[in-house]
């Protein structure tokens, strides 16, 4: 008895170590802009498409006719100057831009996606929504891909570097002055 609470007292207080070991790391590890662009600039040749990618604005509406009326806007943007409306369309809905890679997508999509900048595919139903694509760019399989499309990514990758570093030299350093065990 007195043995396993011993053993889970000892379990408690490595969890509640580790989470403030967690709690310091995260408070103390920072990632600026510069980093990110360094890191994706060194490591630019690692980033490279696996598949064709589409670059997306994703319309989510509540009703149909709602989405076939985006629809047509969105079609009537694509002849002539239709940036300004385009603007105010997106201004007005807050649409999200999304990279989507094609191996995530039917195959009636992605035919129409196909179509290249300005494509507008939709609408597509999908229980109570119902969503309009419009295509910004489509990305060709081998090409690199940009900073601005990975950059949380880079971000992360960049975090888990730091920390691992930071967390080594703490747990190294309370080990030399309390020679604790791990």
């Amino acid at each position: 008895d007195g043995k396993i609470k011993n053993k889970l007292e000892n379990q408690r207080r490595r969890v509640l170590g580790r989470l403030y070991l967690e709690s310091v790391v995260s408070g103390r590890v920072s990632i600026s802009m510069d980093e990110v662009e360094e890191y994706y600039n060194k490591t630019k040749d690692q980033h490279v498409r696996k598949q064709r990618e589409f670059l997306v604005l994703r319309f989510v509406l509540s009703s149909l006719d709602s989405a076939r009326d985006v629809r047509k806007k969105l079609l009537e943007t694509k002849k002539g100057s239709g940036e300004e409306k385009l603007g105010a369309l997106v201004a007005e809905l807050g649409p999200s831009r999304e990279l989507i890679g094609e191996n995530k997508i039917n195959r009636s999509i992605k035919n129409q996606l196909m179509g290249g900048a300005g494509s507008v595919v939709g609408p597509v139903s999908s229980g109570d929504q119902h969503i309009v694509f419009r295509v910004i760019s489509t990305y060709e399989k081998g090409t690199t891909k940009e900073q601005i499309h990975i950059e949380e990514t880079l971000r992360n990758q960049l975090f888990a570097m730091k920390a691992h570093a930071l967390r080594q030299g703490l747990i190294d350093s309370l080990i030399s002055k309390y020679a604790v065990s791990k």
